[in-house]
């Protein structure tokens, strides 16, 4: 099952569908950490969506 998911084509594709690439893991860790820093002391009750983009639906 994981076999088809191992090509370059795959990945080729899947990097399509986000706006702005795939991400790294980096990228979760940054929002992390700016969360947890003094300078989200007053950011309460939001979502931080870290997903490159694909939620705003524009390669729909």
């Amino acid at each position: 099952m994981t076999q088809d998911h191992n090509d370059e084509a795959f990945f080729e594709r899947l990097e399509q569908v986000y706006p702005l690439g795939l991400g790294k893991p980096e990228y979760v860790a940054d929002a992390v950490e700016f969360l947890l820093s003094s300078k989200a002391q007053w950011v309460t009750g939001t979502d931080l969506v870290v997903d490159g983009g694909i939620t705003l639906g524009i390669n729909e």
